[in-house]
């Protein structure tokens, strides 16, 4: 009998469907409600901070980098993403060979020796086109960049790609000794590194620019080295550029220069 009834059960085909469930409409509570404003009114004069003093300058930055202007100037004109081909292509972006004092003060021919050894290397990728391929294959090898030997060589004959779909070839192309000037310590680039420093917190007051700068860059080293390889010595040892802002850097006031930066630590 039981077996029969769970058989009859299991059979019967299934009722009506009943009538859908209602959900009740949810309203927020008086204490819900005033958390939520509570939270509000605590985080949105965090989120104007942030966007005033954070997001602001910085798009006001990258505005400013499609200028062409220089600091303290009342006008500027829009060149678009030139000062970033300018920068990427430009002979200035380097690399740079460093040591500690210590060491230069322990090792003083060591450090002589490396030198002229980076300069006369400079001097014979310039000479010709075909030391400059073999520069390129050389250091494209997996030793060392691990890369195309063409993405290597085209940067060298100064043909370029802005990544936009333009392509040109430019008479300024990368160099690595042209006459000296390519390779001499700058005071007034050392003195640019050390704004940033300023400007991004590493430092909280004005250093001495021009002292710390004849420091670290030790142009007594250079000359000598200069002197072993018979490299020209260029007549400043300050130069002008032009940065990717658009603003022209020189060296003569540095302070004004390290505080003129909108987006900073």
């Amino acid at each position: 009998m039981t077996r029969q009834l769970a058989s009859t059960l299991s059979t019967e085909p299934p009722g009506p469907p009943g009538p859908p469930m209602r959900r009740r409409p949810r309203h927020w509570s008086g204490r819900a409600r005033r958390d939520f404003f509570v939270f509000l009114a605590l985080a949105l004069p965090n989120l104007v901070l942030i966007a005033v003093f954070t997001y602001r300058p910085l798009i006001s930055n990258i505005y400013y980098s499609t200028l062409d202007w220089t600091l303290g100037s009342a006008s500027a004109t829009v060149v678009g993403l030139d000062n970033y081909v300018t920068f990427f292509s430009s002979n200035d972006a380097t690399k740079v060979l460093g040591t500690t004092a210590d060491f230069v003060k322990k090792y003083p021919n060591t450090a002589r020796a490396v030198t002229a050894a980076i300069l006369e290397a400079s001097k014979w990728i310039d000479a010709s086109l075909q030391n400059k391929m073999k520069m390129a294959e050389t250091v494209a090898d997996k030793s060392y960049i691990h890369t195309s030997v063409d993405a290597i060589n085209q940067r060298i004959l100064g043909r370029y790609q802005n990544g936009l779909g333009r392509t040109w070839d430019d008479p300024n192309h990368m160099k690595f000794y042209n006459d000296g000037l390519v390779n001499f310590p700058y005071l007034s680039d050392g003195m640019w590194f050390i704004t940033q420093h300023k400007r991004w917190g590493l430092i909280k007051e004005h250093p001495d620019y021009l002292a710390i700068a004849k420091q670290v860059n030790r142009i007594d080293v250079y000359k000598d080295a200069a002197a072993a390889t018979k490299t020209p010595l260029p007549k400043d040892v300050m130069r002008t550029s032009k940065l990717i802002d658009g603003v022209v850097w020189d060296g003569k006031d540095p302070k004004k220069y390290a505080d003129s930066f909108q987006v900073h630590a």
